[in-house]
């Protein structure tokens, strides 16, 4: 079941899907539009998100762990890599992609 929370952003969605589907604004506008959204909104509403953060110190422990998962799984696909098809010089960074995903989304 949807939360309440989602159902508002849900319809933003489709409102803009339905605005661009039916051509309501012209090119500029969107292009200005989006850059406004981009460089002003965008912005003051990760600066106001990180401002109400309540740091505990035992949270500190997250970006320990992400970090030492990488770092081993970044030396360990360094051996892995000749084993590979791939045979690239980027199959180490590559692995250790995940990351971002497990932290960086669930910050932002």
């Amino acid at each position: 079941m949807l939360s309440i929370k989602v159902v508002p952003v849900i319809l933003l969605l489709l409102l803009g899907y339905l605005l661009g589907w039916r051509n309501f604004l012209n090119p500029a506008t969107r292009a200005n539009l989006k850059k406004f959204v981009v460089n002003i909104t965008l912005p003051a509403a990760l600066f106001l998100a990180f401002a109400r953060v309540s740091l505990a110190p035992r949270l500190l422990m997250i970006p320990v762990v992400i970090f030492s998962a990488c770092l081993i799984v970044l030396l360990a696909s360094r051996r892995l890599s000749p084993k590979t098809w791939t045979g690239s010089q980027y199959f180490p960074c590559l692995m250790t992609g995940f990351e971002a995903g497990m932290l960086g989304y669930a910050i932002f």
